[in-house]
């Protein structure tokens, strides 16, 4: 009861961040918070998978991508010298992580194909602006580099996921 009560203003922020309403900074800088989304995340990665993976080599994945996560924020923030952003654009993206991943699973329940497929796309964009969001207020860069960064970003943290699955097939 006590945790769901500390929650409720959290997740409050996180639906905000998902609507554009704030920035990154408004987050709470928490380590604990960030170990609970991660966790949350590879989780949620792990288990809402279709890919018929093995579990070993998944988990192996999910891992590799999820530092790799970690080693490309710091390692851009290294490069524009603010290293010390690290928690809370890492916050940020692991909390927009885990409500997409929800909000995917709860796309699967939708039947018509077509539908299915433009409801997916739009998160997809959504996810990607996002994303682009939280760079470009995390590093104080312009929206167009945030999208290109959060480009580069995805791309680095599903490389695992498609090497397996070509190594797979």
């Amino acid at each position: 009861m006590v945790v769901e009560i500390c929650m409720l203003p959290i997740l409050k922020l996180f639906i905000q961040l998902c609507f554009f309403r704030i920035s990154p900074e408004a987050l709470p800088y928490s380590k604990v918070l960030l170990c609970i989304l991660v966790v949350g995340d590879v989780l949620s990665t792990f288990f809402f998978r279709t890919q018929p993976i093995p579990v070993l080599q998944l988990w192996l994945a999910v891992i590799v991508s999820t530092v790799l996560s970690f080693v490309f924020v710091y390692y851009v923030l290294y490069l524009k010298n603010i290293p010390i952003r690290l928690i809370k654009i890492m916050t940020a993206l692991f909390g927009i992580a885990v409500i997409f991943s929800g909000l995917f699973l709860l796309l699967q329940l939708v039947q018509n194909k077509f539908m299915m497929g433009l409801f997916g796309l739009s998160l997809l964009l959504w996810d990607l602006m996002l994303k682009a969001h939280i760079f470009r207020f995390g590093l104080g860069i312009t929206f167009v580099s945030g999208v290109f960064v959060a480009l580069l970003y995805q791309v680095s943290i599903e490389l695992p996921i498609v090497f397996l699955q070509i190594l797979h097939h």
